[in-house]
């Protein structure tokens, strides 16, 4: 216990300055439209490499952020960063997005949504090229500021999605009120959507339920060839995964874009 309240004080002192000297990088993980072989858009994730405490599980930094009040902070920063990196491919033919995610204190804020339409503003990334991911278990508690939040962004041309959709208690009303784009099938249904009866109705569930609701769907956590053919074979050609790639470096985007080959 001593040894675990240490390391979150040490994470949670250094942050402020992680943040700000930007020691907090990112990286670009693919989403690739398997049916057409594009690019169809880029997720942001949060890497932070310490030179005392090493390379840290960014579930557990962004978690000590959410604690101490420095995730707005943080979320901000990693939408800079992510807009300034996207620039350049905006230009590609498959006209791909940007995804960042956010928390429930950066919907709870009241300028949230001002203060990011600036920032798209001020890096020159249009809105409908921007994607807002959140969790289903964000969308269950202050509805009123959430909706009104999300109601702001998606009337600027910000789309949303939901992350890991199907292990969280989302309220359906989100999804039928053109609150939301996307829906993310969390990977923990693609692990074994091969061999699992169960794993393949639920996932032929979700899309069906997409499709008649006029949402995109993106599976998370592909790893291996069957997988991906499967989810192609069920109209689920959009995904994520180490089969695809892994999140990238900034730096090492172009070159993997180059050989992958679709630009």
């Amino acid at each position: 216990i001593h040894e675990r309240t240490l390391r979150e004080y040490q994470i949670e002192s250094k942050l402020p300055s992680a943040i700000e000297s930007g020691e907090i990088k990112i990286h670009f993980q693919p989403v690739v439209d398997s049916g057409k072989g594009q690019i169809v858009g880029f997720e942001a994730l949060a890497r932070w490499q310490d030179d005392e405490l090493g390379q840290l599980p960014p579930a557990e930094f962004v978690r000590i952020a959410t604690a101490s009040g420095h995730i707005g902070a943080l979320t901000l920063m990693v939408l800079r960063l992510a807009c300034d990196a996207f620039r350049p491919y905006l230009q590609l033919p498959s006209s791909p997005y940007v995804a960042v995610n956010v928390s429930v204190s950066d919907l709870y804020g009241e300028c949230f949504p001002d203060t990011l339409m600036s920032i798209l503003e001020e890096e020159g990334i249009p809105p409908q090229r921007l994607v807002l991911e959140v969790t289903e278990d964000m969308l269950l508690g202050d509805t009123a500021t959430v909706t009104a939040a999300l109601a702001r962004l998606r009337d600027n041309g910000v789309r949303i999605a939901i992350d890991d959709f199907g292990t969280g208690y989302s309220s359906m009303s989100y999804l039928s009120s053109h609150m939301v784009n996307i829906i993310k099938i969390d990977q923990s249904f693609v692990r074994r959507i091969v061999t699992k009866e169960s794993d393949q109705k639920i996932v032929r569930a979700i899309v069906s339920m997409a499709a008649d609701l006029e949402l995109s769907v993106i599976t998370e956590g592909v790893e291996t060839e069957a997988q991906l053919q499967f989810l192609y074979r069920h109209d689920c050609a959009m995904a994520q995964g180490f089969l695809l790639s892994r999140p990238l470096p900034v730096g090492q985007l172009q070159a993997w874009l180059a050989q992958d080959g679709d630009q």
